[in-house]
């Protein structure tokens, strides 16, 4: 029983750094994007933008509200996370389900390597950029 438990513990803490990876990683975002649009001059790009202005804006009125204060920062951080971790799952589905379909039909691989040779040519591996 308690090499059960010392087991799933572990496995819990491994849980849990990779949770404070992540929240660390939108922490960062968060910043970063708020020192941006300092500099910036209030260009608004992304979600985090908005979300940033929404908060000022909130703060400026005086009425609490979930964008205000503390709770706004914290409401921004959590959404961050979320769609984080929900963009990584996507992901991963979506390619898995890609894979399986390519095995499952053998004769749509050559058109697929092909349209990715037409793309990025035979010397490289393709990126974001070949979109």
């Amino acid at each position: 029983m308690v090499t059960w438990l010392m087991e799933r513990l572990s496995r819990l803490s491994s849980f849990v750094d990779l949770f404070n990876a992540v929240e660390n990683l939108c922490e960062e975002s968060i910043a970063k994007r708020k020192k941006d649009l300092q500099q910036e001059g209030g260009e608004l790009l992304c979600l985090v933008d908005h979300y940033l202005a929404k908060i000022d804006s909130e703060s400026l009125r005086g009425k609490p509200s979930s964008f205000s204060g503390s709770d706004g920062h914290l409401n921004l951080l959590e959404v961050s996370k979320e769609l984080f971790l929900v963009g990584g799952e996507t992901t991963s589905n979506a390619l898995n389900w890609s894979l399986l379909c390519l095995l499952l039909n053998p004769w749509v691989q050559p058109r697929v390597h092909q349209e990715l040779d037409n793309a990025t040519g035979r010397r490289r591996l393709p990126c974001l950029d070949d979109r």
